[in-house]
């Protein structure tokens, strides 16, 4: 039976998205977990085989909206550097773009600066792609070579953040192709934009530069 895990709506979120259980884990060995509820911190992943009530699901807080999920009651444990990747059925919208419409397949726990964080996977192959949607305001974009312990931010949404314009030539200066279609492209900011831009790039470095 299908369950909502969660909707957000309220005046000050950009993304609304969902979430259709029952939910599937793989871990790194092969194993694979099936789940109805699920939470995390920053070591640990913790989830439950029971059917969605009122009273077992865990709370979601008004701020950090899907990183900072409260406890849920008896559940199972496992590290995050055991999971290889969450199948969570998760579709995201970004109110202020039509067209920013899109499916994840599945998630994974990947390093920032040597701390585990939820990304979404957009690509992969010898170069992944991630989107990070953790904040409800905001959305960054990373990359993560097979042989890269962390992965690196190409894309940001807050003007602070890193510049594709800037990171992706530094990043991917091993593959001419690369550059080449680099520094023909014109960039936007428009989230539906760099969902296809960077896709494409990231692509066509698996295919002329797999290093595999």
């Amino acid at each position: 039976m299908k369950y909502l895990f969660f909707t957000i709506i309220c005046l000050t979120s950009t993304f609304g998205f969902s979430q259709n259980a029952p939910f599937k884990l793989i871990k790194k060995n092969g194993d694979t977990i099936n789940f109805e509820l699920y939470s995390y911190n920053k070591k640990e992943f913790t989830y439950s085989t029971e059917k969605p009530t009122r009273s077992n699901k865990p709370k979601i807080s008004l701020f950090g909206i899907g990183k900072r999920l409260t406890k849920l009651k008896n559940g199972k444990k496992i590290l995050l550097k055991d999971i290889e990747k969450l199948i969570l059925n998760t579709s995201f919208s970004y109110a202020r773009e039509k067209d920013a419409k899109f499916f994840v397949p599945y998630s994974k726990f990947i390093k920032i600066k040597n701390k585990y964080r939820k990304l979404e996977v957009i690509t992969e192959g010898y170069c992944d792609l991630y989107i990070d949607l953790n904040d409800t305001t905001a959305y960054n974009f990373y990359v993560k070579r097979k042989n890269e312990d962390n992965a690196t931010e190409i894309q940001a949404h807050s003007a602070f953040g890193a510049r594709f314009k800037k990171v992706g030539p530094k990043y991917f200066n091993d593959c001419p192709t690369v550059l080449e279609l680099i520094s023909e492209s014109e960039y936007k900011t428009r989230l539906d934009f760099l969902l296809k831009k960077l896709e494409k790039i990231v692509i066509s470095y698996n295919k002329d530069c797999n290093k595999i």
